[in-house]
């Protein structure tokens, strides 16, 4: 399976600051450390880079490509889904809408950055970044306010729960549509994240 990973969404996930290159290379470093446990090939996507122009750059599983001065990585990224001849060996890693937004049409499971720590957690392969991420998601669940709660659901969460595209997460993965059999798109989405 190949993971297509918006690098600065997982990494700022919780850290509202600017990411040190120090930062930078232990994250590359556990992503090919996760790539040898699962065997995936992973592309880990920056924006600018040293170069001020797009170039990438093989570490071991793990293509890092800098997106240059004329580029984001959300350009980058959509333009990648655009190219993609096989959706099913494709999963998408951020929590950015407009990123979401192309994978959707172009038929391609995305998973939530936070979900993706999730399962890096479970592998062993923990970032020490990221000790404080919770695996599950916060939902609200009802309409009426509660201001300490949603005061922390928005400083958690770059937008509600809501108000995204369908994005898979472990709560996710179990529902049934309506009757006894999983859609196909249920199927799909239960056998990639059994692979993540």
């Amino acid at each position: 399976m190949k993971l297509i990973i918006d690098a600065y969404n997982v990494l700022k996930l919780r850290a509202n600051r600017d990411i040190s290159e120090k930062e930078r290379s232990h994250f590359i470093y556990q992503l090919n450390k996760y790539a040898d446990c699962k065997k995936h090939e992973i592309v880990c996507v920056f924006d600018a880079g040293g170069l001020g122009f797009l170039h990438a750059e093989q570490h071991a599983r793990v293509k890092v490509v800098y997106t240059g001065v004329h580029k984001t990585a959300d350009e980058y990224i959509c333009e990648t889904i655009e190219q993609v001849s096989h959706p099913d060996n494709v999963v998408i890693i951020t929590t950015d809408r407009a990123i979401c937004s192309c994978a959707t049409h172009a038929n391609i499971i995305t998973v939530d950055s936070s979900v993706f720590i999730h399962y890096l957690y479970a592998s062993g392969k923990s970032f020490q970044v990221f000790k404080s991420v919770a695996p599950q998601g916060i939902r609200k669940k009802s309409g009426t306010p509660s201001s300490p709660v949603d005061q922390l659901m928005y400083e958690m969460c770059d937008s509600v729960e809501e108000d995204r595209p369908y994005i898979a997460s472990p709560q996710n993965t179990n529902k049934l549509s309506s009757g006894n059999k999983l859609s196909r798109m249920e199927k799909r989405l239960q056998r990639i994240m059994d692979k993540l």
